[in-house]
């Protein structure tokens, strides 16, 4: 255990933290009550590949191809297709298979949190979840 001293820093450092939380919270919820939020804008390649996948007619080559122009969110596509998060007995090797594995909303999912992380990098997972909240509240109205 620590001593005395770390405790009431560490008890000081929550209340600043709280408040800091709380002041953030409240100028994020007035800019989204006047409309005022300015966040970044999804990635060119992000837009495209939404829309392919908006149209039910879409097949995965054509939205492979797309994805294929970006390489980082290539690579990234292809090793999430072979995690633990879908889990197979064969490793895909072309962003086709993969997008097939994924399917339609699981490639979606992966398209908005690529393109959040991209906006908002913060080894923080709370950061990256009230960001992705906001801005995926942004999208909505936009």
């Amino acid at each position: 255990m620590g001593s005395p001293a770390d405790e009431s820093f560490d008890k000081r450092e929550k209340r600043e933290v709280t408040f800091l939380v709380k002041r953030l919270t409240d100028i994020i919820l007035k800019r989204l009550e006047s409309d005022n939020l300015l966040v970044p804008a999804m990635p060119a390649i992000a837009v495209q590949c939404m829309q392919l996948l908006d149209d039910p007619k879409q097949s995965f080559k054509n939205v492979s191809k797309v994805i294929g122009k970006d390489p980082v969110l290539a690579s990234r596509v292809l090793r999430l297709a072979n995690s633990a998060a879908f889990p197979s007995r064969s490793q895909v090797t072309t962003l086709e298979q993969s997008i097939a594995r994924m399917g339609m909303s699981g490639l979606k999912l992966a398209i908005r949190h690529y393109s959040m992380y991209q906006a908002f990098s913060s080894k923080d997972e709370r950061i990256q979840a009230a960001f992705q909240g906001i801005w995926e509240h942004s999208l909505r109205w936009h």
